[in-house]
């Protein structure tokens, strides 16, 4: 059984090895298998030591203890203590707050206790459901933000409440 890092409500938020992140990549549309960083997965397929800033958690209900997502951070607080984070649930059980409580207890283990000063997510729109998921545990819009294959995101950012 992966180890639980943290826990909520209804999830358990795990530490996954390496071999389950490039297997839950792989198993996923090719489409969407593009939308991974490849500097992210080398990161992860030379890691020697597990680590929530690389390999990220799975998001397994703890009622069905079934894997039903993922929240990964795209590496470590930078310089400024800002670390990104990105998070998926699986269609089947999207809206039941998972997404929320799954972002708010990574968004809160990265300030509280890893030495994080900001969080940051993009979105592709600004105003979505991620947008009222963000809204809801406290991230603000920032504004629009240029990425470097010339797609506009969005930004949110949610500051750790001692800085």
């Amino acid at each position: 059984m992966p180890t639980v890092l943290l826990q909520t409500h209804h999830l358990d938020l795990c530490l996954q090895s390496t071999e389950e992140v490039l297997a839950r990549i792989s198993a996923l549309p090719l489409e969407l298998q593009a939308e991974f960083s490849p500097e992210w997965l080398d990161r992860v397929r030379a890691s020697p030591v597990l680590s929530p800033w690389t390999h990220g958690f799975a998001i397994v209900e703890c009622m069905s203890d079934a894997m039903i997502g993922s929240c990964v951070f795209k590496g470590p607080p930078d310089a400024e203590g800002v670390v990104e984070i990105a998070y998926e649930i699986a269609p089947a059980h999207q809206r039941r707050g998972y997404e929320r409580e799954a972002t708010w207890a990574v968004s809160h283990y990265a300030l509280e206790g890893a030495g994080a000063r900001c969080i940051r997510v993009h979105t592709r729109q600004e105003q979505d459901s991620s947008a009222r998921v963000l809204l809801a545990c406290g991230f603000s819009l920032i504004g629009p933000a240029d990425m470097p294959d010339d797609e506009i995101v969005y930004r949110w950012e949610l500051p750790s409440p001692q800085h």
